[in-house]
């Protein structure tokens, strides 16, 4: 009967530290030094430049707020170019994309 209650009571012991500890807020981040702000900033300078999107927004989610009269517009300037736009429409095709499903892809196509 002791052994029981032993465990019993050991076992609420671990159950109410780990509820506890799980329970208590993680501290806040400390803020990076002056100097290793400036090495960052300037690599994450470096990598917007060399990028071809911006790192706020990716293609697909901006043009997934495009409204029908948007994609209208692209699509007759991106047309243009027909042998890109051939292309981008026969890969497209070959991946069964349509509608609104297919404008991010030939964003992509397009802008590559």
């Amino acid at each position: 009967m002791l052994t029981i209650r032993a465990g019993a009571t050991a076992l609420a012991f671990v159950l109410a530290t780990s509820f506890a500890m799980a329970q208590t807020p993680t501290p806040p981040a400390k803020p990076a030094p002056a100097g290793a702000m400036k090495q960052d900033q300037t690599k994450s300078d470096s990598m917007k430049s060399s990028s071809a999107t911006p790192a706020t927004k990716s293609s697909t989610d901006e043009v997934k707020t495009w409204t029908t009269q948007k994609w209208n517009s692209m699509k007759a300037e991106w047309q243009k170019d027909k042998a890109k736009w051939n292309s981008c429409d026969t890969q497209s095709k070959a991946k069964h994309l349509t509608g609104k499903a297919s404008w991010s892809f030939f964003y992509d196509c397009m802008k590559a």
